[in-house]
């Protein structure tokens, strides 16, 4: 097999414990773009999130952000797709979140905005967040008094990120997230839901990508190591999950590679691309 796309996932997958892109992975996407092939990030994260020395890395075109929700071509500086939440649909998602003690974000042209009283370490550790996530929160996380009047005013809603300090109050809304129509929801950690429009996915932004410039998707290859990867494992021709990935998203796996820290890039590299 010929592959000429590798779709990669951020946290937990491309970058290292402490959130950054290694000389190594970086040698080797350029590999990988020497070798013909495009190299895609495609994270949970939004535009503003993304770490510096991944968006300083030339050989990086196409990044998919907000779980699917759009894609930017980099070279071209614009935007490929975009999928927002409904507006009304937004308000109900809202309304149902806001029933339980949770941090809410909501991912609005390419910014996570929260309320502002709940950006603090010690917020962070109340909605039980990793504390390896917590500079990014600091560096990235935008504060509004009146979350709701923001919504009110906003219309372009990626996606809806939450942080439970319950897992029971967790389950309970992922139950009655089903009755609310023209929405997509999924997990990346243990304390969080993320939602985004009913045709937005990893999955779904990948087949798009694919066919916007000209690749089939059995010959792509996606890694990823959360359940927010697994629609992006059954749109991609291989799926390779990182030895540190979630038990259940292995199973879904083509095949399991090293883990996040010993460099993915470099793995599929030398395992995938080189000749």
């Amino acid at each position: 097999m010929e592959y000429k796309l590798i779709a990669c996932d951020l946290d937990g997958t491309l970058l290292d414990r402490d959130s950054r892109l290694s000389e190594k992975n970086a040698e080797a996407i350029a590999n990988i773009r020497r070798a013909g092939a495009e190299f895609v990030v495609c994270t949970g994260r939004t535009l503003y999130e993304i770490p510096e020395d991944v968006l300083n890395c030339r050989d990086i075109r196409y990044i998919v952000y907000s779980d699917g929700a759009a894609a930017v071509d980099r070279k071209r500086n614009e935007q490929i797709f975009t999928r927002y939440i409904n507006a009304e649909t937004a308000k109900a998602v809202f309304a149902e979140l806001s029933r339980y003690d949770a941090m809410i974000e909501i991912y609005e042209n390419c910014r996570p905005v929260t309320d502002i009283r709940k950006i603090s370490r010690e917020s962070y550790r109340y909605y039980r967040i990793d504390e390896s996530y917590h500079p990014t929160m600091d560096r990235t996380r935008v504060g509004t008094g009146d979350l709701k009047e923001y919504l009110d005013a906003h219309h372009r809603v990626e996606i809806f990120n939450a942080f439970f300090r319950s897992p029971q109050e967790r389950e309970e809304c992922l139950d009655r997230l089903n009755s609310i129509k023209g929405i997509n929801f999924t997990t990346s950690m243990d304390n969080n839901i993320e939602i985004m429009s009913f045709d937005a996915s990893k999955g779904e932004a990948l087949k798009e990508l694919c066919s916007l410039i000209g690749i089939k998707t059995e010959n792509a290859v996606c890694m990823g190591d959360s359940k927010n990867d697994l629609s992006m494992y059954a749109a991609a021709g291989t799926a390779l999950a990182p030895a540190n990935a979630d038990e259940t998203v292995k199973l879904a796996a083509s095949a399991v590679i090293c883990s996040n820290t010993e460099g993915v890039a470099d793995y599929v590299y030398k395992n995938y691309i080189k000749k």
